[in-house]
């Protein structure tokens, strides 16, 4: 099966209000019909026992039905690691003279912001083309364009997802970096030549650069 197009609820055969209960009774069902020793697919039986995996654990059912995520993952680890690469760039490439505690939140601002703005424009794509595709008022019998429409909207969903859990991961780190305070002597910008302010212009640009975020002209 597809990676992409996995949906437990679908290899299960139930839907989101199914009880634990009738889960199991549905994996138990389809076991027989898939298990490799009954002449199913080896392939087709490992999907089974990962969409079983998914909806009897209530945090991995959490997080497909909000986020279409099928694997497994900790929004609070991965928020860590996040929070620990933009402070440890911030620290290390922002001159002294800068504020590090308003520019760190001044990155995470922009990432928020631009995640916000990727979500939304996935979703405009998404809808667009399911309007488009709502509007086909005759069909051939071999109807192939429709299901690769569907296809294309499927991946526009996946993608508004995916940036809707990338946007819970950095607010999530957001929040626990606020609670540090970086208190840096700073060297007084009073008496600094143009070059050395064009220099520490230029060295949060690199950063946010590194840190692949989109500053646009005014840094």
């Amino acid at each position: 099966m597809d990676e992409k197009e996995f949906n437990p609820y679908t290899i299960l055969g139930v839907d989101k209000n199914t009880s634990d209960e009738d889960i199991k009774k549905a994996y138990k069902s389809r076991s027989k019909e898939l298990h490799p020793d009954k002449g199913g697919k080896a392939e087709d039986f490992a999907d089974l026992k990962k969409a079983f995996d998914i909806l009897t654990d209530p945090a991995k059912r959490n997080l497909y039905d909000e986020f279409g995520i099928d694997d497994s993952i900790d929004i609070e680890v991965e928020a860590k690691l996040v929070a620990t690469q933009i402070v440890i760039s911030a620290l290390d490439g922002l001159p002294d003279s800068c504020d590090i505690d308003k520019e760190i939140t001044r990155i995470f601002q922009r990432c928020l912001t631009g995640l916000k703005e990727q979500e939304a424009s996935a979703k405009e794509a998404r809808d667009k083309l399911q309007r488009r595709l709502d509007g086909i008022q005759k069909k051939p019998v071999n109807d192939f364009l429709t299901n690769e429409i569907i296809r294309v909207v499927e991946g526009h969903n996946r993608e508004m997802k995916r940036t809707q859990l990338n946007y819970r991961i950095h607010d999530t780190a957001f929040r626990l970096v606020k609670e540090y305070k970086f208190d840096i002597s700073k060297i007084p910008f009073m008496g600094a030549s143009t070059s050395s302010m064009s220099r520490q212009t230029q060295s949060m640009r690199d950063l946010y650069k590194n840190l692949g975020i989109y500053t646009g002209n005014g840094g």
